[in-house]
């Protein structure tokens, strides 16, 4: 998906939220906002890229102002130790469903609550099961995902959010011990916003239901560009039967991989007025689209 005039103002907002949270001194703030505001993109109304293209070079720019590469890394922990704490209790609310697949899917794609880009810092079990009782996923759509789990032998699985892979971790699961699928997870290389690293999904315990390989991307892009990734992941993701595809990120730059059509099930939450438009949605519901 090419930049919308919607991403625009999402993008900038972002950037101050996280400016806010590094910088102490105004100034700072100031000097930063005028170098992300100097980009071809705000200038120029260069429209043929993808959101997580500008949004790495709006990180590049952060971490050359403070010399620091993960500088959200404590508050990732914290949102995988939130997610964590639910684990137990939504693994049990699972299993016990009358429909666990589609279960274990409304928590994998709502797992992207818990998000410190959102603004959330900590959300209580019961507001989760309140906001989830609410939900209904698209029956077509589950069938459709379920009909290609069930012919591939290996599922490839492109992360998101950190938090959000807690539950990926009960979907890997379900899809181990119910589809009997072999599972490799895919996190960066390279830190960015509050996505999920190596270090990332081994602490969530990832690494107990499937392989988990890095991307190989060494900038820091919140997506997936084939062209950038290394030949081994490229290979790995062209020889998948199924790409299971996290993360609005991942939709805005992977839709634009037509070699990959047919094999690619996103699953995302509607968060803004493109992905509502794009996949016929109303604002925050969760799309499955088996591209």
């Amino acid at each position: 998906m090419k930049a919308w005039p919607d991403c625009i103002p999402c993008i900038l907002k972002m950037s101050v939220d996280i400016a806010r949270n590094i910088f102490k001194d105004e100034e700072d703030i100031r000097v930063f906002f005028e170098r992300v505001m100097s980009l071809r993109y705000f200038k120029e109304n260069k429209w043929n890229i993808t959101p997580p293209e500008i949004i790495k070079d709006i990180w590049q720019i952060m971490e050359h102002s403070t010399g620091i590469k993960d500088f959200l890394a404590e508050k990732k922990r914290i949102q995988n130790d939130i997610a964590m704490d639910m684990y137990p209790s939504a693994k049990s609310i699972i299993k016990d469903s009358n429909d666990p697949f589609a279960e274990a899917l409304k928590w994998s794609i709502s797992g992207n609550f818990i998000d410190i880009m959102a603004g959330i810092n900590e959300i209580a079990i019961d507001d989760v099961l309140a906001r989830l009782n609410g939900i209904k996923l698209n029956v077509i759509s589950i069938e459709g995902l379920k009909k290609r789990i069930g012919k591939a032998r290996r599922i490839v699985y492109l992360c998101d959010n950190c938090g959000e892979i807690v539950f990926d971790r009960l979907l890997g699961e379900l899809l181990k011990e119910y589809f009997q699928k072999e599972i490799v997870f895919v996190v960066r290389t390279t830190p960015v916003l509050n996505d999920a690293t190596m270090d990332d999904a081994i602490y969530v315990g990832l690494n107990t239901v499937g392989d988990i390989i890095e991307n190989d991307i060494d900038i820091p892009l919140p997506g997936m560009i084939l062209n950038m990734t290394s030949n081994n992941v490229r290979r790995l993701l062209n020889e998948s039967d199924l790409i299971i595809s996290k993360g609005g990120g991942n939709f805005d730059t992977l839709s634009e991989e037509g070699s990959l059509r047919g094999k690619l099930s996103f699953l995302l939450q509607a968060k803004c007025q493109p992905y509502v438009s794009i996949h016929g949605v109303k604002k925050g519901d969760l799309i499955i689209n088996n591209f």
